[in-house]
């Protein structure tokens, strides 16, 4: 019996202690620079030999440089994160690059939602008879929450403070800053104020009803990050769902403001 329960004890022990398997593989940087310009070219759709010669000149600079606000790293857990910021004459793409404690590859991370989002501002002058654009969602990913949770389980995370925390990494290296509520709401007001009539029409309405139902979005500790982007306003809140099973979740505000419309 004591044999038994010893054994019970023991194998208890080294499934609790067996390390998870995140996929880490040894690689050169030279061939995770390769992976990243096709990853880049594949999430943001630039395959032509241009984009990809420009991305590659711009990754061996970024790779060389050692202080500007282009790339930025962190750690979490035994792992290092690094982001490169690329510049481009499209939106800039971004890719953050995930290594462990032994410098062995381990993921790409990147996200294409403002690309959408940035396609859903309204243009008040459209030409009569001329068709409004079509919605981008046919066009353009959305997979910030996708991806988010494709790492977290890569990583093995379990627990909520682990996923909050990893979400906090990938917003800082995307340089994704923390914003009060209140301050989002005063950015707001104050960019409603100085566009005339705006405050009065149709479409502030619709900010409105779009920045109540933000806010009320997420349970428990909520991170609000202000976009990366400089294209308008736009925020991100992201949190986890604990109804089910632990899940990443996010919300984005505002695809009316998030590029500037046109008067």
């Amino acid at each position: 019996m004591k044999y038994w329960y010893f054994s019970a004890l023991l194998l208890l022990f080294y499934s609790c202690n067996q390390k998870h398997d995140d996929g880490a593989v040894a690689m050169s940087v030279k061939k995770r620079d390769s992976l990243i310009i096709q990853y880049i070219a594949d999430q943001f759709n630039m395959h032509s030999p241009y984009y990809k010669y420009d991305l590659k000149k711009q990754l061996e600079w970024l790779r060389k440089s050692t202080d500007n606000e282009r790339t930025l790293e962190a750690s979490f857990k035994n792992y290092h994160l690094k982001s490169f910021l690329f510049d481009a004459l499209s939106r800039p793409p971004f890719v953050v690059e995930i290594t462990n404690d032994k410098n062995e590859f381990v993921d790409l991370f990147s996200f294409t939602d403002e690309d959408y989002y940035s396609g859903n501002s309204i243009n008040r002058n459209t030409p009569r008879g001329k068709p409004t654009k079509a919605d981008s969602i046919h066009k353009q990913k959305i997979n910030l929450e996708t991806n988010l949770n494709n790492l977290s389980r890569k990583l093995g995370l379990t627990k909520r403070n682990e996923m909050l925390e990893l979400t906090s990494a990938i917003c800082y290296v995307l340089s994704m800053k923390p914003i009060s509520p209140d301050s989002i709401q005063q950015e707001i007001k104050s960019y409603c104020a100085h566009r005339g009539s705006l405050a009065d029409d149709t479409i502030f309405r619709l900010i409105e009803q779009e920045q109540y139902k933000f806010f009320r979005k997420g349970d428990g500790d909520v991170i609000t990050v202000r976009t990366q982007s400089v294209f308008g306003l736009g925020y991100w809140r992201l949190w986890v769902d604990e109804s089910d099973e632990p899940i990443i979740k996010a919300v984005f505000f505002s695809d009316i403001l998030f590029q500037p419309m046109y008067m």
